[in-house]
């Protein structure tokens, strides 16, 4: 077996079963890239000892899965007595379902200050949601706030 045309959003290759002087147990592997959903397509070329060929195409349909949304931990700096938009989505994922139609959510608050969910003026987008950070007046130190978003 070899591969003619290779995918368009994922890999392919030829597994030679362990046996590579023998063809009849020939697989292709083929790995979507990740979180692709959707459509792909191989080309291959199987030959006879005679060196006749023919080609075939293998059309494939990745489907969609529950992929879990990630976050990365965050820092921010404010002044006392002043008020911090701390952008925390800039290194998060929602995954391949996209992000839900609710905002992200404050799971853990601020100890020394208080923190908001600014929405951006979209309730039902959580994609332009920041935190908003006040500490308490004339607080200086460590703070803390933990959230959580949800994919659709």
């Amino acid at each position: 077996i070899t591969i003619t045309s290779g995918a368009s959003n994922g890999t392919a290759t030829v597994n030679d079963g362990g046996t590579p002087n023998d063809p009849t147990d020939d697989t292709i592997d083929y790995t979507p890239n990740a979180d692709y959903n959707g459509p792909d397509q191989i080309t291959y070329q199987i030959c006879d000892a005679d060196g006749d060929c023919e080609t075939a195409v293998v059309d494939i349909t990745v489907n969609s899965v529950n992929d879990v949304p990630t976050t990365v931990d965050d820092t921010a700096s404010v002044n006392e007595d002043d008020t911090v938009n701390i952008v925390v989505l800039d290194d998060d994922s929602f995954g391949g379902d996209g992000a839900s139609t609710g905002t992200i959510t404050i799971t853990s608050g601020a100890s020394n200050g208080t923190a908001t969910v600014n929405d951006g003026g979209t309730p039902n987008d959580p994609t332009d949601d920041t935190i908003d950070y006040t500490p308490n007046a004339d607080y200086n130190g460590p703070d803390q706030i933990t959230y959580q978003i949800c994919d659709a």
